[in-house]
């Protein structure tokens, strides 16, 4: 049974990265993607990996392109029609399976099976409408409950000809072991700092180059959305609030501080944790004598105890699960860098 005529959408702007150029990440992960679409040897069923902002997405889409252009060499042409669709994202073989909002309007923190099966498995029955293949990219696929986990493996391990899946986790380890003997893995990891503030001046950064690089760590991500912007603002007041949480003479400041963090970091409470694991880690190198990250204030490193800093990183670590309990973010802020 042949797919109902899909309406030619208009193209207009164009908007996602399609092309190699666009990527910035390890030489040996794009000549082995390169080599795997040449021979003819990628998986039906792709795993990419690695920490946020790094390209993973990016990197799907660059090979979804590959797979569907009319002329590629062996990336994407660019040119034609295809192409321009899956930049517009409106292919209509190209399915992005993601979070979607729950019943009280609040964004799950699951994919659920009624997804999977009606996203998915209902949709693989068919060929596709124009392309070679149908691929669904899943992110975060980490996000597929073990129930959703399971009533894939059967399509994972047989898929139909047709079928390309692009599988993109930050956490491999949540997906059950069976769903992943069943991919071929793509490890993307962060860039050094070299690489980093070679590509924020490639980019035109200016004099801000330096700064970005050391803020994006080596997450080229940070750098072409701006980003590291966000991440440097979260980064002065999370050191303020480390070092001074428990000095009564700073606790309306840090108190107002704390207040910023619930309300500019709405929904992404678990980037506040790791960014705090993080810069914990870095004045504890910079108090050991070991080179850091320039952007830790001296004043600040003079003022907090390696003790401090390790109970706030013990408070963290432990934050974590509160955070999966549905404890109140601001309770939880407080008991890091309040001890309340």
């Amino acid at each position: 049974m042949a797919r109902a005529k899909f309406e030619e959408p208009d193209i207009k702007e164009l908007e996602y990265p399609i092309t190699i150029d666009n990527f910035y990440s390890s030489q040996d992960i794009v000549k082995r993607v390169e080599n795997l679409l040449k021979s003819g040897k990628l998986g039906q069923t792709l795993l990419i990996s690695g920490p946020p902002s790094v390209g993973k997405t990016t990197l799907a889409y660059i090979i979804s392109a590959a797979l569907e252009c009319e002329k590629p060499d062996p990336f994407a042409c660019n040119k034609c029609l295809s192409c321009k669709k899956i930049k517009k994202n409106i292919f209509p073989d190209l399915r992005y399976i993601t979070l979607k909002e729950g019943e009280m309007g609040k964004m799950r923190t699951q994919i659920v099976i009624e997804q999977v099966r009606e996203d998915i498995l209902k949709v693989a029955e068919l060929p596709p409408y124009e392309g070679r293949k149908l691929i669904f990219i899943v992110e975060p696929s980490e996000a597929l409950n073990a129930s959703c986990q399971n009533a894939l493996l059967k399509i994972l391990e047989e898929p139909p000809d047709y079928v390309q899946f692009v599988l993109i986790a930050k956490e491999v380890s949540r997906l059950l072991p069976t769903v992943r003997s069943r991919c071929q893995e793509l490890s993307l990891k962060e860039l050094t700092f070299e690489e980093t503030y070679k590509i924020a001046r490639k980019l035109n950064f200016g004099k801000d180059a330096e700064i970005a690089a050391q803020v994006s760590r080596g997450r080229v991500g940070l750098l072409l959305n701006d980003g590291w912007k966000d991440y440097l603002a979260l980064s002065e007041i999370l050191q303020k609030i480390v070092v001074f949480g428990k000095n009564i003479e700073y606790f309306g400041e840090v108190n107002s501080k704390i207040d910023e963090l619930v309300t500019l970091y709405k929904e992404k409470e678990n980037i506040v944790l790791d960014e705090t694991l993080y810069l914990i880690k870095e004045f504890i190198r910079a108090k050991d004598g070991f080179q850091s990250n320039n952007n830790i204030k001296m004043e600040f490193l003079n003022s907090v105890s390696k003790e401090h800093l390790y109970r706030i990183e013990q408070r963290t670590i432990e934050a974590t699960e509160m955070l999966n309990r549905n404890v109140g973010i601001k309770l939880i802020y407080n008991y890091i860098f309040l001890g309340e």
